[in-house]
């Protein structure tokens, strides 16, 4: 299972999350079904080391 170094930019929180866990994280920051399932799509397809920017919150994978 792929771990994902998300940081929530709004609150300055960054935590290690489980792929899985990225559409729990991102929804409550964007409020947007669309946004919410790109980012899921996103993790599913890129691999160790690839990071993802967004103004609200960034995604690294860290382990996979």
């Amino acid at each position: 299972m792929k771990r994902i170094s998300f940081l929530n930019k709004l609150n300055n929180k960054q935590e290690i999350i489980l792929a899985g866990k990225v559409g729990e994280r991102v929804f409550p920051i964007v409020n947007n079904v669309k946004e919410t399932n790109d980012a899921i799509r996103w993790c599913n397809t890129h691999k160790l080391g690839d990071r993802f920017e967004c103004d609200d919150y960034s995604m690294e994978i860290v382990e996979g």
